[in-house]
């Protein structure tokens, strides 16, 4: 070990002063390109995640509009269906009271015929 400390010349602080300062700017460049490389990926990230949340958004919006379109949907079918059934019960209710008033007068008119036993 004493002889690596043995030489301290001129030249030699010289060129350890050099290597110093190499190593300085090599640390300083390092940390720079470490620095640049984070914020360049930190500023991708954002615009990744703004993006992101941008289609997130979009999709949100449509998939809340096609759902309230399809319950719009659903509930005029709904109605609609509603509606035709009771036209439906309502043309069944018609047709049976058009049935019984034809039944009673065949009933009446087959009760009052001529000729029928125990009339006079």
């Amino acid at each position: 070990m004493s002889t690596h400390f043995s030489n301290f010349t001129a030249e030699a602080m010289r060129a350890f002063g050099e290597e110093l300062a190499a190593d300085g700017r090599a640390r300083a460049e390092f940390i720079q390109s470490t620095r640049d490389g984070t914020f360049a990926m930190l500023a991708g990230f954002r615009k990744d995640h703004q993006e992101a949340e941008a289609n997130r958004q979009w999709r949100a919006r449509t998939e809340g509009e096609a759902r309230h379109k399809f319950m719009e949907e659903l509930r005029a079918g709904v109605h609609a269906m509603k509606n035709r059934f009771e036209q439906g019960r309502q043309d069944m209710a018609r047709d049976l009271g058009q049935m019984s008033t034809e039944l009673k007068a065949a009933c009446d008119a087959f009760r009052n015929r001529p000729g029928r036993k125990g009339q006079r």
